[in-house]
């Protein structure tokens, strides 16, 4: 049982968050009347905010960039914790700067592909990029030479073209500085399955004009296409009934999950207020704490799931998760089952959404030099500043 007290201490403890979630978690703190009060200030996490130096704890999604990570306390007292030991050690390693554990992670979202029930090849938990290939060969049909039925497609998931990428490099500044190196080969490979599985560009192009308006998910029930690959957290939001008529799997290439996104909590450098700030992680840290958060949040299931992702702990998953998504009991993951978790950038979402997937979907329908991606990314660099880092 943890015991919290703060006697002569500052019983706030500012916590700034982008997760409507959070707000859910500072409530229960508050209720369980221990002493301390947490107050959530919410964020953009399109770029930190100019004040975020002065919050007690940040919990927020893909904030174990170095830069990020260089700003937060040390936190190896806590890595003999129960959760700690607990947590992937593959998500664990991503949250270590110069061997000190600067972030405690909390959950992590996936990719997943969404397909018939028929099609899920058994009782298999992941998908690899192999066996897809083959479905989409046997999938796809043509009507004088154009796609009237297409099993998949690269274009059409930004959660697929991250996981792909992500299994052919370890950094991402290095990716963004040498696009030769890791970029250019991943391109490469799949301008080939384009042409060999989508029959090449133009074709895939006219099928998604006509088509992929419609949710993937009724094209997959109307046998339009075979699969997509999405984001684990919005398939548990579809309606019952369309969940119910679908399976999923995780999209696994070289048969080692990719995380599409982390959740982690840490305590910036300037706090005011680090022991209260280390008295919510720790209490972040009880079975309890997620036991009476996940039996709230499956009220809202409609929008919420879970904490934004499954928990980064195994013994989370196993011992309260399934209990109350029961649909995920075999679908739980396990230590050695994750690639390595490429090392991201600063203000990675953005840098995702709005330099490297517009500038990847270019280079998958077209002969274009990659060479530009170096300086796209240089470019928004010097627009868009991080203000956490500024000096």
């Amino acid at each position: 049982m943890l015991l919290i007290s703060c006697s002569g201490e500052n019983p706030r403890i500012l916590i700034y968050s982008d997760l409507p979630e959070a707000v859910i978690l500072a409530d229960l703190f508050n209720s369980e009347g221990n002493g301390y009060t947490a107050q959530i200030i919410n964020i953009d996490r399109s770029g930190m905010t100019e004040e975020l130096p002065e919050a007690d704890l940040v919990i927020s999604r893909d904030i174990h960039a170095p830069d990020y990570m260089n700003t937060f306390l040390n936190l190896n007292s806590l890595r003999a914790e129960e959760f700690v030991t607990s947590i992937y050690p593959e998500i664990l390693l991503s949250c270590i700067y110069n061997t000190e554990l600067k972030l405690i992670p909390l959950a992590i979202d996936l990719p997943v592909v969404l397909e018939k029930e028929s099609s899920s090849g058994g009782d298999r938990k992941f998908a690899d990029w192999d066996e897809l290939s083959l479905i989409t060969e046997d999938f796809n049909t043509f009507d004088e030479e154009a796609l009237t039925r297409a099993g998949f497609s690269p274009l059409w998931s930004d959660e697929f073209l991250t996981a792909y990428l992500s299994s052919e490099t370890s950094d991402y500044e290095t990716l963004f500085r040498s696009p030769s190196e890791e970029f250019l080969p991943a391109v490469n490979q799949l301008r080939e399955w384009i042409n060999e599985y989508n029959a090449g560009p133009e074709r895939i192009q006219a099928f998604n004009e006509k088509y992929m308006y419609i949710p993937d998910y009724r094209l997959i029930s109307g046998n339009r296409i075979a699969f997509s690959v999405r984001n684990l957290t919005e398939t548990m939001l579809l309606p019952d009934q369309v969940r119910n008529t679908l399976s999923f799997r995780y999209f696994a290439p070289g048969n080692r999950l990719q995380i599409s996104s982390l959740v982690s909590a840490g305590i910036p450098g300037n706090t005011g207020n680090r022991e209260g700030a280390l008295a919510f992680l720790q209490w972040m840290m009880n079975k309890q704490t997620w036991d009476d958060y996940y039996n709230r949040v499956i009220m809202n299931r409609d929008r919420i799931f879970a904490f934004s992702g499954i928990s980064s702990s195994l013994m989370v998953n196993e011992e309260v998760l399934i209990s109350i998504y029961p649909e995920l009991k075999n679908r739980i993951p396990y230590p050695g089952e994750f690639a390595r978790v490429p090392t991201i950038v600063s203000q990675w979402g953005k840098v995702r959404n709005e330099v490297l997937l517009p500038f990847y979907r270019r280079a998958l329908i077209s002969e274009n030099s990659i060479s530009g991606l170096s300086e796209e990314y240089e470019k928004w660099g010097l627009l868009n500043p991080e203000p956490w880092l500024s000096e």
